[in-house]
């Protein structure tokens, strides 16, 4: 499976001829494309942030194991390494918006994590797309048009404009988002697994049981660790994992908490098993991570 490490290696396939205005930002109009390479429609990851608002004659996409279809006046958001595929795109007359950013992209510059945490519509696993009220549509398309026209003209403190504009368009999207609909329904298994992913980062600080998680989802654990499995090709145990070490790394890559820190604010009593256990998942100590 082709994995994109850069904003500019995707670009190069969706043949965008337009110069970004940083190496960690671009914007992009569905219309601009033409002769895109075979690898956008087949599966594949991004090591960045990537948001489709979706504007019209847009046909259908996969995210991780679900697809969805009948996507106008919609949207929806990929964390990186997300799986992400497009299939059946035959429309003439595509209307849309495509946004990449990287982690680097804000200022100053956030981790991966922070930016999941911070916005939790980007999710590792599972991730519904949403479907737009006229009002939040007409108001997401204009901040989209603002950024867009800052991109392309490229003026004086333009970077700076978007820096601002796009934490304003997520912050947008997160006051949103409670009134937001599904553009499909998701199955009892996404549906466990999406709270499931919600409840994780809303007590990142804790270090709860796959039972406990179970039991505020009112489900038995067997049952969280069978819909989690179906959805994400991977165990719920392996979840957490993921997240706790996006967790720590983001927590590492601040230079003035010390190691012992790190350990309380992940929930560790004794900073011996959280190193412990960063070496298990990492294969190096939290320190020689921090110095690399």
């Amino acid at each position: 499976m082709k994995i994109y490490n850069t904003i500019q290696e995707l670009l190069d396939d969706l043949n965008v001829t337009k110069s970004s205005i940083s190496s960690d930002f671009h914007i992009y109009k569905y219309n601009e494309l033409s002769h895109v390479e075979n690898e956008i429609f087949e599966p594949h990851r991004k090591r960045f942030f990537s948001i489709n608002f979706h504007v019209k004659n847009v046909t259908a996409r996969r995210i991780g194991y679900t697809y969805f279809s009948n996507l106008d006046e919609s949207i929806n958001f990929n964390s990186p390494m997300q799986i992400f595929s497009i299939e059946g795109e035959k429309s003439v007359g595509r209307e849309g918006f495509g946004v990449f950013f990287t982690s680097n992209f804000f200022k100053p510059s956030m981790h991966r994590f922070d930016v999941i945490q911070k916005f939790p519509f980007f999710k590792l696993n599972a991730l519904p797309y949403y479907r737009l009220s006229e009002k939040y549509f007409l108001e997401i398309n204009t901040l989209l048009e603002k950024i867009y026209a800052e991109h392309v003209n490229n003026e004086a403190y333009s970077l700076e404009i978007i820096h601002s504009q796009l934490l304003i368009l997520l912050h947008r999207i997160k006051r949103m988002r409670s009134d937001m609909s599904e553009v499909v329904k998701l199955s009892r298994a996404e549906e466990i697994t999406h709270n499931f992913e919600d409840l994780i980062l809303k007590e990142i600080q804790s270090q709860r049981s796959l039972s406990e998680y179970a039991k505020k989802l009112n489900i038995t654990s067997a049952y969280l660790s069978e819909c989690v499995k179906k959805v994400t090709g991977q165990s719920a145990k392996k979840v957490v994992i993921d997240y706790k070490v996006l967790q720590a790394k983001a927590l590492l890559k601040n230079s003035t908490v010390s190691i012992s820190e790190v350990a309380e604010r992940m929930g560790y009593s004794e900073t011996t098993n959280f190193v412990k256990f960063f070496r298990k998942y990492q294969g190096k100590t939290p320190l020689a991570y921090r110095n690399s």
